[in-house]
Parts: structure tokens; C-alpha cells; sequence
């Protein structure tokens, strides 16, 4: 349901850029200071950058910031042996992310969903995005509003031929 809402947006185009683009409101490369929630003053570890995203809380009619780190859960590849509590040990052939990712060199996807995960403040963490909506998600993505439409209505099948539903 995420990922599909992240498909959905990313080659639509938001506020000058594309809505995924949208969502990254900064990047702090290698160690460098950022504020945290308390106003305070932090310092990211050596090599560790972080991202502050956001997104739209409908309830409180709000945008809200999130601060990640660029650190994802991975999964080891076949064979692999880890001391390290945190990876979780499932088989994979390149210990790639154990949640979404991409063919290519990005890391946008898992940055977008670590957040989210995050942002919904859940005690479960990742498991939180394994139930949802496409379009809960699209609202928290973008700020707009969302509405059902009954395709089978033969109101909406003629506004869909005439190209007004679109």
C-alpha cells in the first residue's frame, strides 16, 4: 500500500518538483549538526547522514517533520554470519534491504518508508506498514484529500469515457 502510493507519485509533479522530492525537506551530510525535537543541537555520528522528511497528519490538518538516519535493516546475504543483533537474519543472495528497495542506486524508497514507519509512531516499527490504506498513505504524502468513487456507477463510467473524471 506504501509503495503503491510511492509509485503513484513518482513522476507526478508537486511544487515545483515531483512530490517525492517534495517530502525531503534536508539532508545532513557525514556528522554534521541538526536540531532536534527538544531545539537542541545534535550531531549525527561520523559517516551517518540524515534526512528530515515530511508528512501530512489530516487529524491535526498539519504538516510533521521527521528526522531518519540513512541506516536501513538488511538482510544478510545466503550464508551470512552476523554478531550484530539489529540485522535481521533472513536469507537473501545480496543482503539487500529487507523492506522496499530499488533495482537501481537509490535509497529513497527505504529512506520514505523508514520515516513513515517512524512517523507512525507505532512500537512495532517496520511491522507497522505491513496494513494500510493507498489511500491514507496519498493523503500523508501529499496533504490533499481523498475520495471513493463506485466504478461500476454509471455516472463515474461516463465522466471516465468523457475524460472529466481525470
Amino acid at each position: 500500500w506504501l509503495l503503491s502510493a510511492l509509485s503513484i507519485l513518482a513522476g507526478a509533479e508537486g511544487d515545483g518538483n515531483t512530490y517525492i522530492e517534495d517530502l525531503f525537506l534536508r539532508q545532513f551530510r557525514k556528522g554534521a549538526p541538526y536540531e532536534n525535537k527538544k531545539n537542541h543541537l545534535s550531531k549525527a555520528p561520523p559517516n551517518t547522514d540524515y534526512f528530515v522528511l515530511k508528512f501530512f497528519r489530516a487529524d491535526k490538518d498539519e504538516w510533521e517533520h521527521v528526522v531518519v538516519d540513512d541506516l536501513v535493516p538488511a538482510a544478510l546475504p545466503l550464508g551470512g554470519k552476523s554478531n550484530v543483533d539489529s540485522v535481521v537474519k533472513v536469507a537473501s543472495q545480496g543482503g539487500k534491504s529487507v523492506y522496499g528497495h530499488s533495482r537501481e542506486p537509490e535509497t529513497w524508497v527505504m529512506q520514505i518508508e523508514k520515516a513513515y514507519a517512524k512517523w507512525l509512531r507505532s512500537s512495532s516499527g517496520f511491522d507497522a506498514l505491513n496494513l494500510g490504506l493507498v489511500t491514507e498513505a496519498l493523503i500523508a504524502l501529499t496533504g490533499g484529500a481523498s475520495q471513493e468513487l463506485n466504478l461500476r456507477s454509471t455516472e463515474i463510467q461516463a465522466k471516465a469515457r468523457s475524460g472529466k473524471l481525470w
